[in-house]
């Protein structure tokens, strides 16, 4: 039966500091990854085909010994032009919400129409359509994309101020981001977005 382990602060600090080390290391080895994919998709390093091997990279090693012998080392990076046409299609085709009524009924018609224009609002609002480019972006570079939906209440409209302390109450908002996938670190142990436990 599970029991629920009531962390001290001190116990706290120790099994957080554990974990964050155990997502290091177990990102570590995608990293490698991350830094080959962009230095095969953006040209980061004109040496890189001394440093890669792999399926891809003998392709662009034979495409810049035609392109060498045909003009004068001027070759195409069909990586790069592959993503853009795979991110153009992804752009142009966006996931769809659309709320439909459950029955004929008025209500329900009414219901599904208030919660279309909320989508709808919340799509312009928050620039889902932005956010979504660039997470694609990254799935296609990296293998992975992250949308961050949070409440912020350092957001929105000033509520109170306190002239003593210089306090200052906001209402907050939604904040939706794309952070940095250097910058995240989920849970190593995890086989499945669902299953994850927790993330730095």
């Amino acid at each position: 039966m599970p029991i629920l382990d009531n962390w001290t602060p001190e116990k706290a600090k120790k099994e957080l500091c554990s974990r964050l080390q155990d997502a290091k290391r177990g990102r570590r080895k995608w990293e490698e990854i991350w830094k080959d994919n962009e230095k095969i998709v953006y040209g980061l390093d004109n040496n890189f085909q001394d440093e890669l091997s792999g399926p891809i990279t003998s392709q662009i090693d034979v495409e810049r010994e035609k392109a060498s012998e045909e003009s004068n080392g001027i070759y195409v990076n069909y990586a790069m032009r592959d993503i853009r046409f795979m991110h153009s299609q992804m752009s142009a085709n966006p996931p769809i919400v659309q709320p439909r009524p459950a029955t004929p009924d008025a209500e329900d018609r009414r219901r599904a129409d208030a919660s279309d224009r909320a989508i709808r609002h919340g799509i312009r609002q928050y620039k889902m359509p932005d956010n979504f480019d660039r997470s694609n972006l990254n799935v296609l570079v990296y293998g992975t994309g992250i949308i961050k939906i949070f409440w912020n209440p350092y957001l929105g409209e000033v509520l109170d101020f306190d002239k003593k302390t210089g306090e200052i109450t906001l209402e907050g908002e939604i904040d939706v981001s794309v952070p940095d996938l250097y910058n995240i670190f989920p849970d190593a142990s995890c086989t499945s977005a669902d299953k994850i436990r927790f993330v730095f």
